[in-house]
């Protein structure tokens, strides 16, 4: 990446604090996500060649681990698009930062999935330095040799690819859709989702009892039926919260696991973090 030699390769030479590392070491804070971290770039024609070798981790619908190309486009500091937004596609300001201990012309990026359905992160990048670093940012990873065509060679694993984008997409909205179908066994829920599922299911038995109770039809007991359905529904989506079957509900006190252990950090083979966090 770096034998090619930069257009501002002259232009690097008064940065005092040009580095030929992975990381700038004046640099703190969490690497290319502060701005008092940025990644070190060599020469803004290399910005390309680094937004082009990161990957975000994704999972197909069979289950498969893919780790996929990002969209990118220039944007400024207070930029304050949420994460999880879907890219845009009129134009937006652009321009640099500056931090005390990088200097001046800190640039920064909004990085998106390969679809730009999903706005991953905010990274910043500066470009007056001796070497493009091969380090990726926490949620990403880096790729020495990107294969660029990977996504049109094959329609079949394009197809799982977009599905399961178009999943992560509709995590933006509504985190996913099937977390707020009540009677769904699919997708993932947090604990507080669950006990209120907990306590929406026992107040209404308590109401069907006390009717059935002063009725002389038991009609009423039907209810049960979309009201199980429903209990176990919320309870396999908690599971898979944890990364566990939804048969897992059914072991002896394993309710109260479901109640107060926090869920996988990130996607899994259920589908996105119902908290947003990766």
């Amino acid at each position: 990446m770096n034998k090619q030699k930069s257009l501002m390769h002259d232009l690097i030479s008064s940065n005092s604090k040009a580095c030929n590392e992975d990381l700038i070491p004046e640099g703190y804070g969490e690497f290319g996500l502060d701005k008092t971290n940025p990644i070190p770039i060599y020469g803004i024609d290399n910005i390309d060649n680094y937004f082009n070798s990161l990957r975000y981790e994704s999972i197909s619908k069979d289950g498969e681990k893919l780790f996929l190309p990002v969209q990118y486009n220039r944007t400024i500091e207070f930029d304050n698009v949420p994460i999880g937004s879907k890219i845009k596609n009129t134009e937006t300001l652009v321009g640099s930062t500056y931090a005390d201990n990088i200097g001046e012309n800190i640039d920064v990026y909004n990085v998106y999935t390969f679809d730009g359905s999903y706005l991953l992160a905010k990274l910043f990048v500066h470009c007056y330095h001796w070497k493009t670093s091969t380090k990726a940012p926490q949620g990403f990873v880096y790729f020495q040799n990107p294969i660029k065509s990977v996504l049109t060679d094959n329609d079949e694993f394009y197809s799982n690819i977009t599905k399961t984008e178009d999943k992560k997409s509709s995590n933006s909205e509504s985190i996913n859709n099937s977390n707020y179908n009540f009677f769904s066994f699919e997708g993932r829920i947090r604990r507080s989702e669950f006990a209120v599922g907990l306590l929406v299911y026992f107040v209404i038995n308590f109401l069907v009892k006390e009717i059935a109770l002063n009725s002389e039809s038991k009609i009423i007991l039907l209810a049960y039926i979309p009201m199980l359905w429903f209990l176990w529904a919320q309870g396999a989506k908690r599971c898979h919260d944890l990364g566990h079957s939804g048969w897992y509900q059914i072991i002896p006190f394993y309710v109260f696991w479901l109640i107060f252990k926090d869920g996988e950090v990130g996607n899994n083979q259920y589908g996105p973090n119902p908290k947003g966090k990766n």
